[in-house]
């Protein structure tokens, strides 16, 4: 039975960060994973340059108070991710995202290349990987705990994408465009690179319409498990889903790689307590994630009618291109800042990588009548 550690955290002081952090090696036996003299790799998520009080990324406390426990047991801690952007400099981000005065040493995982795995049977195959994180004993999963327009939650799992270097993160998108397949190919992606250890940053976690233009909405714990499916399970169950409603979750329990069922779970530190007012994202992606997989097929044919689509806010855009670059699809014009609907296939890059808020969601008005006899029953 695996051990899912819930630790109490008020909030990123550092000798709260300190103490929550140093129960959690205690409780999951972390010194008898970490040894003396390996290298151990910090993977927090750095989604994009924004500061830690955006609830966006990893705060940098949690990510010190790692390191110092990994520092105590003789190891050595490097940190690295890939953001999210494509041409965004990775020094902007571990300097935005308050990493770079931790003194931690950096790894980018742009600049190491990437190795290509055979993947086969898998959603995308080749899967390519940076070779920095194939270069480490061990890793260190710390995402951050949030709501996700695409896959409805970005935790542990999802968090693995970061170690997927620039432009191979748009390839999946473009190959695996809808949120099951996508899910399937995180999947893939987690099980050639388990992280051994996963420490949630769930203190201050982000609900709504996340990963980046949701609400703020604090918890007040840190949530870790050295099995990332459990842990992803905890979290989820958390912030108020079934875990099996998490598509990351689910595939990868179905396919053995994991424990998803709470029962089956082992608490310790603290107690489960469920945030019932936690906000979800809205959308036609919530409502399909939660029917069966063979019967949202079905439903394909009237997609079309309820959905929901992004817009550019012409007067929130600063033309910085980032919408541009990341669309997978190519479906933005970077003079007019139009989004083609026939070539967009919804995956929200352009809106999770915006900082400016200036991409919206375009409802349909089918959607909006559906929404708003939902708001009124609730």
């Amino acid at each position: 039975m695996p051990k899912v550690a819930i630790i109490k955290c008020v909030d990123y002081a550092s000798n709260n960060t300190g103490n929550a952090v140093k129960n959690i090696f205690e409780l999951l036996g972390l010194h008898e994973l970490i040894k003396p003299k390996m290298k151990v790799l910090l993977k927090p998520n750095l989604l994009t340059n924004l500061n830690p009080v955006s609830g966006a990324t990893t705060h940098p406390n949690v990510v010190k108070a790692i390191a110092d426990e990994v520092l105590r047991l003789g190891a050595l801690p490097y940190l690295g991710d890939s953001p999210g952007g494509i041409g965004l400099l990775y020094e902007k981000v571990l300097n935005d995202t308050g990493m770079t005065e931790l003194g931690i040493p950096t790894v980018n995982f742009e600049e190491k290349g990437a190795r290509k795995l055979s993947n086969l049977g898998g959603k995308i195959d080749p899967i390519y990987i940076s070779n920095a994180v194939l270069s480490f004993d061990i890793m260190i999963n710390i995402p951050k705990l949030k709501t996700h327009e695409l896959t409805q939650m970005t935790c542990g799992i999802k968090n693995m994408f970061g170690c997927v270097p620039g432009l191979y993160k748009v390839l999946y998108h473009a190959d695996a465009p809808k949120p099951f397949e996508f899910s399937q190919a995180l999947v893939d992606l987690y099980i050639r690179i388990p992280p051994a250890i996963t420490i949630v940053d769930s203190i201050v976690a982000m609900e709504g319409q996340g990963p980046t233009n949701g609400k703020l909405k604090h918890l007040g714990i840190i949530v870790a498990s050295t099995d990332t499916v459990a842990a992803d399970a905890v979290c989820s169950k958390i912030i108020g889903y079934d875990p099996m409603e998490i598509l990351t979750t689910r595939i990868a329990y179905q396919r053995g790689y994991g424990e998803a069922r709470i029962e089956k779970i082992e608490i310790v530190g603290g107690t489960l307590e469920v945030s019932k007012d936690f906000r979800h994202p809205s959308g036609i992606t919530a409502i399909l994630n939660r029917i069966p997989y063979p019967a949202g097929r079905l439903l394909k044919p009237l997609i079309h009618l309820i959905k929901i689509r992004p817009k550019i806010d012409s007067n929130k855009c600063v033309k910085c291109l980032m919408c541009v670059k990341a669309c997978p699809s190519k479906a933005i014009d970077g003079t007019s800042f139009n989004i083609n609907r026939n070539k967009c296939i919804m995956c929200f890059c352009c809106r999770e990588l915006c900082k400016y808020g200036a991409v919206k969601m375009e409802e349909s008005l089918l959607w909006k009548i559906l929404n708003l006899k939902r708001k009124i029953a609730t």
